[in-house]
């Protein structure tokens, strides 16, 4: 009885450490994921917006 239940606490444990191996690997997916969005929104508000700021630090520059 001792053995089956020494068995079982062992499979349990296995089971929990490999469960917990494939959570820390879903999270590294959408941590990489949000990671891409951000740099992807980043860029296009960088893009959009950088003529705007390149023709008022002309403007200002030639202010001074």
């Amino acid at each position: 009885m001792l053995k089956d239940l020494h068995h079982r606490a062992a499979a349990m444990l296995a089971n929990a450490t490999s469960a917990s191996a494939r959570d820390d690997g879903q999270a590294l997916v959408e941590y990489g994921l949000v990671l891409s969005t951000i740099a992807i929104v980043a860029m296009v508000a960088l893009k959009a917006t950088g003529m705007n700021i390149s023709s008022m630090l002309v403007k200002v520059a030639g202010e001074v």
